[in-house]
């Protein structure tokens, strides 16, 4: 059995041509075409679902953020609340800017124009 195998593969090397035919070219290109195709498919159904995902999340923690820097200044306003202008500079600024400047970057990334699927 397992000489008759080695038998029929050497019979299909010495007849077969190095230089594959037409036909074998066009299926070759075919096969690949389609697991290309299928790949561009699946990113895009992995995107569509990122989008979803991320997008909600990164709005509700840019929300949450928001909200607790108004809780904040409100209950310093009301003088419930004791912090330093410094400390006030730096809630205001830099962090706000970040998770701002955060989402940004995320729903640029998520929503790219020129990569658009």
């Amino acid at each position: 059995m397992k000489d008759n195998l080695v038998k029929s593969i050497k019979d299909e090397i010495e007849t077969s041509s190095s230089t594959p035919d037409e036909e074998t070219i066009a299926s070759k290109k075919s096969m690949y075409q389609d697991q290309y195709d299928a790949a561009t498919l699946s990113n895009f159904l992995l995107n569509q679902a990122a989008r979803g995902k991320y997008s909600h999340r990164i709005f509700l923690i840019t929300i949450s953020w928001l909200i607790a820097v108004i809780t904040i200044l409100t209950l310093v306003g009301f003088n419930i609340m004791h912090l330093s202008d410094a400390v006030l500079i730096a809630l205001l600024g830099s962090t706000t800017v970040n998770v701002l400047g955060f989402f940004v970057i995320v729903i640029q990334y998520l929503f790219n124009k020129e990569k658009s699927t």
